[in-house]
């Protein structure tokens, strides 16, 4: 297994793990009632104590992947001298002391007892890790302010994005109908200001990615004959599908909550639907985002 191989698989393992604690927390933290917030997050504990180690897992086992990406392969993985100088004397380095210092701030937030307090800092630093994605992406090749303006419109890109898709497995365990027995005017308020923060965050989505593509591409990805170009697309197509989803999750199933009482079970369907469409989004995205975009 070559090196490059094992970055995609580190890179889509870390990307899920940050978008998930960044899209929960801040939605649990900003927009759901404290009561009903901290029984979604003691819920979600075993899912975040496993995206938080395997985001220090990726983290760790990056630099020595990426020291044989850059050297003569697997061999100089190993050598001392060779990573401190990727470490020290590189872009992909600096990344990296980045992505160690979210990591290191991601594993503090357990010295925190209060719920609230844990969910502001686990929602700090997984944004922090999002935005330090923008140094070694595309983003990264432009200078001045063309960069500038490429790297701003990459971080909203993945905050955007983590918002929206990092909420879904908190409002999947929102919709149960044990939780909304107990807490049924929390759980009504939190999906509402779910669906009104969801549509800033796919309209803040889909318009920096069209800037990305652009500043990255050109204009549409239509030359299929180059992997990236072709890899892009079938992004954007799965964004639609994923789209098309919460739109009719929202306006063709939402409104039959109160006639349907299938309904409930069909939107639950279609929030982890979205999931799932979601994991392949990231995963094209960790392949392609090793190409280059034009033979």
């Amino acid at each position: 297994m070559t090196a490059d191989t094992v970055f995609t698989g580190l890179r889509f393992v870390f990307d899920c793990s940050a978008l998930l604690l960044w899209g929960s927390a801040i939605y649990l933290r900003v927009l759901v009632e404290p009561a009903l917030s901290e029984r979604i997050w003691r819920q979600m504990r075993p899912l975040r104590i496993a995206a938080s180690w395997l985001i220090c897992a990726a983290t760790i086992a990056a630099l020595p992947v990426r020291t044989a990406m850059l050297g003569n392969g697997w061999p100089d993985a190993a050598d001392g001298a060779m990573m401190l100088d990727v470490l020290f004397h590189t872009g992909v380095g600096t990344a990296w002391i980045w992505q160690a210092l979210g990591a290191l701030a991601l594993a503090s937030s357990s010295a925190f007892s209060d719920p609230r307090n844990r969910m502001m800092v686990t929602a700090l630093a997984a944004g922090f890790l999002l935005t330090g994605l923008a140094t070694i992406g595309h983003a990264a090749m432009h200078a001045g302010i063309f960069g500038f303006v490429h790297k701003a419109s990459d971080v909203l890109h993945l905050l955007s994005v983590g918002s929206w898709v990092g909420a879904l497995i908190p409002v999947f365990l929102i919709l149960r109908p044990a939780c909304a027995g107990i807490f049924a005017a929390e759980c009504r308020i939190a999906l509402i200001r779910f669906s009104t923060a969801g549509h800033v965050a796919v309209a803040v989505a889909l318009l920096t990615g069209v800037i990305n593509t652009l500043m990255i591409v050109g204009g549409p990805p239509t030359d299929w004959s180059t992997p990236y170009q072709m890899l892009l697309s079938l992004k954007i197509a799965a964004v639609c599908m994923m789209l098309a989803l919460a739109l009719a999750n929202r306006y063709l199933i939402v409104p039959r909550l109160s006639r349907r009482p299938e309904a409930m079970a069909w939107l639950r369907a279609g929030t982890l639907a979205e999931v799932a469409i979601a994991l392949a989004v990231v995963g094209l995205v960790a392949i392609f985002g090793m190409l280059e975009p034009f033979p």
